[in-house]
C-alpha cells in the first residue's frame, strides 16, 4: 500500500516497535497512518521475518516507510528469562537509533507498540528531545503496570473492558485511550457456506459450534470436551476446534469418540473460510479473554456474521449478538442445543453480530477515532473521498 501525497496538515510519526513485520499491529498502524498522508518512519528489530539476520543494524524502505532495523538476542523459546533478555537486548541496541532518528526526523508523535519496560526510558527521552508527543499501544497479553507508563502522553488498549484495565495499571483518565478490538470488515465477512464443511465430513444439516484460537487450559478446552459429551448423539451439533497449543493431543484423542473435529490454525488468507464454517461461535473463557494466537478475536468473530455464545459479562452494544451462558459444561451444551434448535434466533443474532462489527469494531472507524483522539489532523481531501 503506497502512502498518499502528504497534505499540509500531515504530521511526522516515528514508530518504535520490536515486532514490525507483515501482520503485526505496529505495521498495520504505520501503514494506515501513512496512507492517511502522515510522514511515517520506524525503528524496529531485525530478524522479524523468516531468513532475516538479527545480528546487525540495517535500513530499509517498505511501502514508503523508512525502517531502521536494530539487532537483538533472540530467545530460543517464548517466555522466561530468554524472552526477557531478548527484549532487553533490543532496548539497548535500539536506544541510539531511536534517539538519532528522533533528532533527524523531528517527529510530532513517537509511538511505542508493545514496548518492554526497558524500552520506555528511551522512548520518553526521545520524545522529550524531539519535543514530540508520546503514545504507547499495548496488547492484552503485554499490558504493563510500570510507573513509567503513566508518564506517556497516551496509552491505548484494544479490548473488552479496556478502560478498567488501563485504570488498574495506574494510567490517568486523561491519558487513557480505550479502544474496541478492530477488524477489516471487508476481509472478514459473511460467507454462505465454508468449503471446509465437506472436508470434515459434517452433514449439511448439522450445526457447527466453532472455537478458534489457542488450545490451552486457560481458554476452557476441557470444558468444551465435557460439553461435547453432552451433545446429541445423532450429530445434530458438532464441535470444531481450530488452533494450536498444549491441549492438541488431548483433543485429538477426543475426536475418536465425540462429535468433535480438530483443525490446525489456518494461514491469514484462509481465516475467513474457517470462521464461515461456524453456525455458532463459542468463547468458553469469555469475551475479555486475551488470546495471543488470535488477536482481536471477538471483532473477527462478529465480522463473520455468526452468533457468539460466551461466558461472563456482555457489553450492552453486543447484547443482541452474544448469548451469555453458564460457566460450566452443562451450561455450554444447553446453550448450544437451544440455539441450534432456533434458526430464526440464530439469524437475528448473526445479523446483529455483523452490524456490531461494522458499527463498533471496523478498523477504519476505530483508527479514525484514534487519529482524532491523538490530535492528528486528518487529511480533508481523503476524508471527503472516503465519506
Amino acid at each position: 500500500m503506497a502512502p498518499a501525497t502528504r497534505p499540509a496538515t500531515a504530521r511526522r510519526i516515528l514508530f518504535y516497535a520490536e515486532n514490525f513485520a507483515p501482520g503485526s499491529v505496529a505495521e498495520e498502524l504505520a501503514l494506515w497512518f501513512a496512507a492517511r498522508g502522515h510522514a511515517v518512519e520506524a525503528v524496529a528489530a531485525a530478524g522479524t521475518r523468516a531468513g532475516e539476520s538479527a545480528a546487525w543494524w540495517s535500513g530499509e524502505e517498505r511501502h514508503g516507510i523508512r525502517i531502521t532495523r536494530c539487532p537483538r538476542r533472540r530467545a530460543a523459546l517464548p517466555g522466561g528469562i530468554g524472552e526477557q533478555l531478548q527484549h532487553l537486548s533490543f532496548a539497548l541496541a535500539s536506544a541510539p537509533a531511536l534517539l538519532g532518528r528522533a533528532r533527524r526526523f523531528r517527529p510530532w508523535l513517537i509511538v511505542g507498540v508493545d514496548p518492554a519496560g526497558a524500552a520506555l526510558p528511551t522512548l520518553l527521552l526521545a520524545a522529550r528531545r524531539a519535543r514530540a508527543s508520546s503514545w504507547v499501544h499495548v496488547s492484552e497479553e503485554r499490558l504493563l503496570a510500570v510507573p513509567l507508563l503513566g508518564r506517556v502522553g497516551h496509552v491505548s488498549l484494544a479490548a473488552v473492558g479496556a478502560e478498567a484495565r488501563l485504570a488498574a495499571c495506574g494510567i490517568a483518565e486523561t491519558r487513557r485511550l480505550a479502544l474496541p478490538s478492530w477488524v477489516d470488515s471487508r476481509t472478514i465477512h459473511p460467507l454462505p457456506l465454508s468449503p471446509l464443511r465437506d472436508s470434515l465430513g459434517i452433514e449439511p444439516d448439522s450445526i457447527v459450534a466453532l472455537y478458534a484460537g489457542s488450545l490451552e487450559d486457560s481458554q476452557g478446552v476441557e470444558r468444551m470436551i465435557a460439553a461435547a459429551r453432552r451433545l446429541p448423539a445423532n450429530g445434530a451439533v458438532v464441535f470444531v476446534l481450530a488452533g494450536r497449543g498444549a491441549c492438541w493431543p488431548m483433543l485429538a484423542a477426543a475426536t475418536h469418540h465425540l462429535p468433535l473435529r480438530l483443525l490446525p490454525w489456518p494461514r491469514a488468507a484462509n481465516l475467513n473460510a474457517l470462521l464461515a464454517l461456524a453456525d455458532i461461535h463459542v468463547l468458553p473463557a469469555g469475551l475479555a479473554a486475551p488470546d495471543p494466537l488470535f488477536p482481536a478475536r471477538l471483532a473477527a468473530l462478529l465480522a463473520s456474521g455468526r452468533p457468539v455464545v460466551a461466558t461472563g459479562a456482555v457489553p450492552p452494544e453486543l447484547a443482541a449478538a452474544v448469548l451469555p451462558m453458564a460457566a460450566d459444561a452443562e451450561g455450554l451444551a444447553a446453550a448450544l442445543v437451544a440455539l441450534a434448535a432456533q434458526p430464526e434466533e440464530r439469524g437475528r443474532r448473526a445479523a446483529a453480530a455483523r452490524r456490531a462489527a461494522q458499527d463498533y469494531h471496523d478498523k477504519e472507524r476505530v483508527f479514525r477515532a484514534l487519529e482524532r483522539a491523538l490530535g492528528l489532523r486528518p487529511a480533508p481531501l481523503m476524508d471527503a473521498a472516503a465519506a
